[in-house]
């Protein structure tokens, strides 16, 4: 979301990247975190770093609580968008 980390950091404040975001798809026994960002090509070391370190940030700082609240209110808007979407899918509503 436009609150995360890896958006401020790479968007909003240091202009690296055109969009970026993220997800964290769990198994039984694996997981993957997955980065995807649009770029420009000659720009791509300096987002791998800035990646990297905000990913080693996010291992060693707790997430504040001002974090926490910004991911609810986002996780619980995109849910219920696509609540609704399903059910108007489901039902015929076309509006």
């Amino acid at each position: 979301s436009r609150s995360s980390r890896l958006y401020q950091n790479l968007k909003e404040d240091k202009n690296l990247v055109s969009s970026i975001s993220s997800f964290h798809y769990s198994l039984k026994d694996d997981s993957v975190f997955l980065v995807s960002a649009d770029f420009q090509p000659e720009k791509y070391k300096t987002v791998k770093n800035a990646i990297s370190e905000e990913i080693k940030k996010l291992r060693d700082q707790k997430v504040t609580k001002e974090e926490l609240v910004a991911f609810e209110a986002a996780f619980f808007t995109a849910f219920f968008a696509l609540r609704t979407t399903f059910f108007l899918v489901a039902s015929g509503s076309s509006s």
